[in-house]
């Protein structure tokens, strides 16, 4: 009887060992059709709350197409280029509602976030204009640091073989609190002011 119970004292031990997932790595897939790349870690302490990091990169790089009434454009009037490269490390607190086991369930998310980022702006001139033909226009150039403060709801799913889906809402305040530009001053909105938040997020929870 003694070794009965230490047996299936012993088999729930090692399932409860199994199924405690307290660490979940994340990617956010749909960033990278905006030039974004995101990896998340979250790490669970007690069945309820969990702190994680995040650390998005971004190369963004616009100018206009080469076909039609665009490029009837830049033949005539010459064409703006922007890009745009940097970081930003998110640390954040989610404290889970509902869910039967860690890392999954109901939860609400807030944090405070860190970027650096380099921008520049130049134009290149018409196709007709001969004289400076091939040369570029620096409009603006620099670098930027920003702070932010952000809070999120939705749901986590983090099932046993390992596969979690995090999906929410939510919005984040960013603040520029430096910036060295040379030349115009350029518009700052991408980075400034309350801006929607959409995670969306797979990932592997163990």
């Amino acid at each position: 009887m003694k070794k009965s119970f230490l047996f299936i004292l012993t088999a729930l031990t090692l399932q409860t060992t199994v199924f405690a997932q307290k660490n979940n790595f994340k990617i956010a897939p749909n960033e990278l059709a905006a030039q974004r790349f995101t990896v998340s870690y979250e790490r669970a302490f007690g069945d309820k709350n969990s702190v994680g990091i995040d650390y998005q990169t971004r190369f963004v790089e616009t100018d206009g197409p080469d076909f039609g009434w665009f490029l009837f454009l830049k033949i005539i009037g010459g064409e703006y280029e922007y890009t745009e490269t940097g970081s930003r490390v998110d640390l954040t607190y989610r404290r889970y509602f509902g869910g039967s086991r860690p890392l999954n369930g109901f939860y609400a998310e807030t944090g405070f976030g860190w970027g650096s980022y380099e921008i520049k702006a130049v134009h290149e001139p018409s196709l007709l204009n001969i004289f400076d033909f091939g040369k570029t226009e620096t409009i603006y150039e620099g670098n930027i640091k920003t702070a932010s403060f952000v809070l999120k709801s939705g749901y986590q799913w983090a099932w046993k073989n390992g596969v979690s889906v995090d999906l929410g809402l939510g919005v984040r305040n960013n603040t520029v609190n430096k910036k060295d530009i040379r030349g115009e001053e350029p518009d700052l909105q991408q980075f400034s002011g309350w801006l929607p938040q959409l995670n969306a997020k797979v990932g592997f929870a163990f």
